[in-house]
């Protein structure tokens, strides 16, 4: 026996032959438990030879997918699509064989290759061939002939009119292409028919007369061939589960094990030395199984340090993650608002659907304020700002500050403040008095007396309209600044006098 070629045709013990952890040769014939990297057991053969009956019979492979992973998550979840429905002429008890050697898991399978052998001998055996009934020659012994039903013969869809007759199925030239077959026997002509194979493809039949009691000069499908098949069919299996099986199993170390497809009855059949049609012929009814919930993939977190919390939510989002935020911390490096920690680290490998945990930045740590009081307001505002604080000025009088110098700061000194906070600095105008009213009174003289008390000037003296008559003619009817605002020494004092009339 030769292994002719499944990609992977190769002697094991020559290690040249293949790079180490290279997968070669295909998984189309992998069973589930090989496709998640489970212990592979002998019914991972069963379902391998499963495999390879439904595509002799249906001319496809049960599943198909662009990539290995698809085609392990068809293998592990999803059901076959039943033999008949592809090829109706392959009998429903071959069918039900064939699907229970590809059931999910391997206690749903035949538990040994001889047990799936007396299953498919007690259909043919049953009488259901897809085109003559023929004797079984047990395991290539001699046997007496049967008989085939007198009156019509149905061969490759047409009815062939004879007396009873004898013979055995020959085949050859096995394969995509077709076979062929014939009824032997000897002395008679031969009556050959074309038909078409399950695969399309032509056949021909010949069926001779033969002398009832000959003995059958065909070989049959033997114990022998049969056996030789499957431990074909097995030795190649085992040779491409070395190779193939741990890189499913790297691919699939995660992935959702779905729940086992029911798996078919076969029902046996008992050997007659008549070939007698079955009563009841067993169908296969398919049982969708839910299909496997595919593992997310696993790609490089992004980098999220060092963006604006928004940004590093939209980026986490766009590669397939979830953003959490632990918390805010203090960072020199970072200002406020900004992601300063993550984790996982970026270009770690994590499954989309993930969480990535940050935190963001308070900006730098806070410190004490520094005493201003007394000192330039320019030099001050420059140290603040040194420190990333933000500076603006107020003035107000004061009698002990001298002009132009501070008076305090706001916040005062020793308070708590952060890189980007605002510092108001007070800064004295100096000695400050209250502008009197004026309003009122009659005499510039007195006016004037009243501002020299006070340290003020008198400014500018107009005269005015007033049409409301508030005042009498003559009098102070309005003054800039007004009464009440606080202004410094030697300030001049406007005023307006109601015109006389």
């Amino acid at each position: 026996v030769k292994v002719t070629d499944f990609g992977i045709a190769k002697s094991v013990s020559d290690l040249g032959l293949t790079e180490a952890g290279t997968a070669l040769g295909t998984a189309h014939y992998f069973s589930p438990e090989q496709a998640k990297g489970e212990r592979v057991v002998p019914q991972s053969d069963i379902y391998a030879v499963g495999v390879t009956l439904y595509e002799m019979l249906t001319g496809q492979l049960p599943f198909e997918s662009d990539n290995i992973m698809g085609l392990a998550y068809k293998h592990i979840g999803e059901p076959p699509r039943p033999v008949r429905q592809l090829n109706p002429s392959v009998p429903a008890r071959l069918e039900a064989i064939v699907m229970k050697a590809l059931a999910k898991t391997p206690a749903g399978r035949f538990s040994s290759a001889a047990e799936m052998e007396k299953a498919l001998r007690a259909v043919q055996a049953g009488g259901q061939q897809p085109t003559v009934e023929v004797p079984v020659n047990g395991g290539g012994a001699r046997s007496g002939s049967r008989q085939v039903p007198a009156a019509t013969t149905r061969v490759g869809g047409r009815a062939v009119a004879g007396g009873p007759t004898t013979g055995s199925l020959r085949t050859g030239n096995l394969g995509r292409g077709g076979y062929s077959a014939s009824m032997g026997g000897g002395g008679a002509a031969a009556a050959t028919r074309h038909m078409t194979s399950p695969l399309g493809a032509p056949t021909s039949v010949a069926i001779r007369s033969a002398p009832a009691g000959t003995k059958s000069g065909g070989v049959g499908c033997s114990a022998v061939a049969v056996g030789l098949l499957v431990a074909a069919v097995l030795g190649l299996l085992v040779v491409g589960g070395i190779f193939i099986a741990p890189q499913i199993q790297r691919l699939l170390s995660d992935s959702v094990v779905p729940s086992p497809t029911p798996t078919p009855v076969i029902p046996t059949a008992t050997p007659s030395p008549t070939p007698v049609p079955p009563t009841n012929t067993p169908t296969y009814t398919p049982t969708q199984t839910p299909t496997a919930t595919p593992t997310p993939p696993s790609v490089p977190v992004p980098q999220l340090v060092g963006l604006k919390v928004q940004d590093a939510i939209v980026l986490a989002k766009q590669r397939g993650f979830a953003l959490v935020e632990l918390g805010r911390i203090d960072s020199p490096e970072w200002g406020a608002g900004i992601v300063a920690q993550q984790d996982p680290q970026p270009n770690s490998i994590l499954k989309q659907t993930s969480a990535i945990s940050v935190r963001v930045s308070n900006g730098p740590p806070p410190f004490k304020l520094p005493q201003l009081s007394n000192t330039d307001p320019e030099a001050a505002k420059a140290t603040l700002e040194s420190t990333g604080l933000k500076v603006v000025f107020t003035y107000e009088g004061s009698l002990s500050i001298p002009k132009g110098v501070v008076i305090r700061s706001e916040p005062v000194a020793d308070a708590s403040v952060r890189s980007g906070d605002t510092v108001t600095l007070v800064v004295s105008r100096g000695e400050v008095v209250e502008v009197p009213d004026l309003r009122g009174t009659e005499n510039i003289d007195v006016v004037q007396d009243r501002l020299d008390a006070l340290g003020l000037t008198l400014g500018n003296v107009t005269e005015v309209d007033d049409p409301t008559g508030a005042v009498p003619p003559g009098a102070v009817f309005g003054q800039e600044p007004p009464k009440g605002r606080l202004v410094e020494k030697g300030t001049p004092i406007d005023i307006q006098l109601r015109r006389k009339e």
